[in-house]
Parts: C-alpha cells; sequence; structure tokens
C-alpha cells in the first residue's frame, strides 16, 4: 500500500509527453511500420523512426515496477487470472491478475530491451526495398516469440526472461503497391508490444486479445491519399514460419483518413487452427485459450476498428475489438459448456493531452465481455509520461480494474473481484 500510495501522487502530481508514445503516434496501424507508400506520404509513420531512405541501428530499454492493492505474488502452481500462453513451459498469469504485459511478480522488473537494424522502405520515387531485423530481450520478450508453432525463438528463455525475434522481414513496392515478406508485428491493436510505441506502461484488454505477431506476406496498396487497404496470407497469430500444424490465415483491412486530423482503421484475420504435439508439448492457442490436442481444430476470427482524432493538443482513439473461435470437435464443445463458441468482444477509449514538450496526461476506459465465462470485465488506467530529456521517459500510472459476473474473482488468488494497481517504468530510446 505504501508503494501504491506513491504511485497516486506520483500520477497526480506528474503528466507527461514524449513524442515517440503519444496516442496520435499509434494510429498509423501499418504502413507506419513498414515503409512509405506513393508520392503523397499520406500514412507516414512514427517519429519513432528515422528517414526512410537510411539503414537505422536503433534501441531501447524498460524497466520498473507493477504492484497491486492485495499485495498478490505469482503462484507459478495455481495460476489465476486467464491463460493465454502454455501452462507447461511459461508462467501464465502474474500476481496482478489480468494484468498481462507487466507479467512477473510485483517487483523490479526489466520489461523490455529492444535493438533493431532496419532500412525503411520509400516508394515516392518507383521501386525500393527495405527490411527489418528485431530482437527483444526481458519479461515482455514472451509476447513476441513463436508460440503457436514452436518455430525458432518459441524456448527462448531464461528464468522470468525471455527473447524473441519479434521482427524479421523483407519488403519490397513500386509507388502506391508495397509487399512484405517474413515474420512481422499484427496491424491488428491500437497497441504494440514495444513500449515507445505506447502510451501506457500496461495494456489494455483488447490488445491482449489480438495477435502479436504474424508470419507471411502481406500486400499494401495506397489507392488515393485518403484510402489504402491491405491483404496477405500468413501462418496465423503468433507463429513464425515453422507451422507444424497447417495452419492458414487471411489478413486484411482497410485505412482511411476520413477528415482533418482523423483516421478509421478496420483490421480482420480469418484463420484455420489445428491441434497437435511437438516435442511431447501440446499446441496451445492464445484464440482459444487452452491446448490443442490432436484433431481438435477450429476456425478463428478477430477484428478491431480504430477511430483516431487529434486536435492539438487532444487527442482521442476508440478501439472496438471482436475475437471468436467456433466450429471446435466434439471434446472442445464439452469443454466450451456445450457451446459450439467462443468469443471476446470489448471497447477501449483514448484521451491524451499535450501540456508541453515534456509533460501530459492520459486517460484509458475499457470495457471486455467474455462470454465463455459469462462475464464483463472493467478497467480505467490514468497514466502519465515526463520526458526530463529527449532520450528518457518516466512513466506512472494508476489502474483499477473490476469484473462483474457469477463467480468471476479474478484477482488477489481468485478471491476477489476488484483491484486497484499501479506502477512506474523507465523508458530509455537510443
Amino acid at each position: 500500500m505504501r508503494l501504491l500510495t506513491g504511485i497516486v501522487f506520483a500520477s497526480l502530481a506528474v503528466v507527461f509527453f514524449v513524442q515517440p508514445a503519444i496516442a496520435s503516434d499509434a494510429s498509423e496501424l501499418y504502413s507506419g511500420r513498414t515503409y512509405t507508400l506513393g508520392s503523397t506520404g499520406c500514412f507516414n509513420g512514427y517519429g519513432y523512426h528515422k528517414k526512410p531512405t537510411a539503414i537505422n541501428l536503433g534501441f531501447w530499454t524498460e524497466m520498473g515496477v507493477y504492484s497491486n492493492s492485495h499485495g498478490t505474488r505469482l503462484d507459478r502452481n495455481n495460476p489465476i487470472g486467464g491463460g493465454y500462453l502454455p501452462h507447461e513451459r511459461f508462467a501464465p498469469a502474474s500476481g496482478n491478475g489480468l494484468l498481462l504485459g507487466n507479467l512477473q511478480n510485483p517487483k523490479f522488473n526489466m520489461n523490455q530491451m529492444g535493438l533493431f537494424l532496419e532500412k525503411k522502405m520509400d516508394t515516392r520515387c518507383g521501386f525500393d526495398w527495405g527490411f527489418k531485423t528485431q530482437m527483444m530481450f526481458g519479461t515482455d520478450a514472451y509476447l513476441t516469440q513463436s508460440h503457436e508453432d514452436f518455430w525458432l525463438d518459441h524456448d527462448w528463455r531464461s528464468g522470468d526472461y525471455y527473447t524473441s525475434f519479434s521482427d524479421l522481414y523483407v519488403t519490397t513496392g513500386y509507388y502506391n503497391l508495397g509487399m512484405k515478406i517474413g515474420k512481422f508485428a499484427s496491424p491488428l491493436s491500437y497497441e504494440h508490444a514495444e513500449s515507445p510505441n505506447n502510451f501506457f506502461y500496461s495494456h489494455s484488454y483488447g490488445y491482449l486479445q489480438s495477435p502479436d505477431t504474424h508470419a507471411g506476406v502481406l500486400l499494401d496498396y495506397q489507392i488515393r491519399c485518403p484510402l489504402a487497404v491491405f491483404v496477405g496470407w500468413t501462418t496465423g497469430s503468433d507463429a513464425g514460419w515453422a507451422n507444424r500444424f497447417g495452419d492458414s490465415a487471411v489478413l486484411a483491412g482497410v485505412r482511411a483518413k476520413v477528415w482533418q486530423g482523423a483516421s478509421l482503421t478496420y483490421g480482420m484475420q480469418y484463420a484455420s487452427v489445428h491441434g497437435g504435439a511437438y516435442n511431447g508439448h501440446d499446441r496451445f492457442s492464445k484464440m482459444y485459450d487452452d491446448n490443442l490436442a490432436d484433431d481438435e481444430d477450429l476456425n478463428a476470427y478477430y477484428h478491431s476498428l480504430v477511430f483516431s482524432q487529434n486536435l492539438g493538443k487532444w487527442n482521442y482513439a476508440a478501439e472496438w475489438f471482436l475475437m471468436k473461435a467456433g466450429c471446435f470437435s466434439d471434446d472442445l464443445i464439452a469443454k466450451r459448456q456445450n457451446d459450439d463458441s467462443y468469443s471476446r468482444y470489448g471497447l477501449s477509449h483514448y484521451l491524451t493531452y499535450k501540456i508541453n514538450c515534456k509533460w501530459g496526461v492520459g486517460f484509458r476506459g475499457e470495457w471486455m465481455r467474455d462470454n465463455d465465462r459469462d462475464a464483463d470485465f472493467y478497467a480505467m488506467t490514468l497514466g502519465t509520461n515526463w520526458a526530463p530529456v529527449q532520450c528518457l521517459v518516466v512513466r506512472p500510472e494508476i489502474r483499477y480494474d473490476w469484473g462483474r459476473g457469477t463467480g468471476v474473482t479474478p484477482f488477489n488468488g481468485g478471491k476477489n473481484r476488484e483491484q486497484l494497481s499501479g506502477g512506474v517504468s523507465m523508458l530509455y530510446k537510443f
């Protein structure tokens, strides 16, 4: 409680701003993370990256502490708060309950250390190419490992720390048409795994339902300045190129600038997911939130609709998401209370205010419906960033979560419906 009291006062006294982490940057869900298409530069991306024609080497690290009012610590033998990860290989929940993305025990952790080498493609003058190789290390790097097909980095772990290839792709394009091949970050969520592209220290419920990475081929076409589309084939969610179980997924979306300072992005994935085992481990599906053995197959659908409006110092964003998995085999139907579908959906709101070049404040409010548990989950987060120098950001936040539904007690080791939590991190970028 002393720690939380300090976080409360810090959150009320300190307000945020740093250019790479502002919410308005995160609205460019696809092209900004990949390349600049066409002559207009209509969808140029994150300020986090440098000039698109240069080969850039970048580094960031984030470390901090996150705790809760119950004083709950991680019980690896009795995980509470949802699966999301293979139980036998990973710690699937933290002492903070549902707050994955701050996975480990409520103590000081090195959350992320990222290193990337990148050439951003720029087709405004015709043909160009690019590439990106990015590695992550830390307690959060499990988010971008290739769990679902046991590819390459799936078991790179030492204690509570993981290592992953979060991006490993090449790009090529000509004027308004571009193509990306490899493993890349998902374009389906407003938030991202990398700390410099997020406003808050913790993650939303919507982000935790969405795919983190894909491996495959993705085409991007900018029809005209206000409108662009992307479509491709991948090996599904959070998988690499091994594709040991024969998954197949369509990834597609459209984004548009609807009026001055406003953008709207729709993205979806429809995947055929198959069960199986590798080296004695059953395959785990994040979309199903459990293991899938042989002959346990499903169709998984996910979509998101993101609206962002920039009003000078103010920025507002809203994300609607839906995750649905169905067409189970008979034993899976029995596991899901004789229902042939499993779904979660919800809405997240983001509001940020820039005070000056170093300070600002942000609020996130969210709701998620979990039909399998017949429950609703809510959260409110007040976050602040302070950038005393250009390369350093201090991000305190305080958060309140609560659940509603019969027998829904996701916090404090399965004893409480609600939880007050908070933390503070330091983000360094080079």
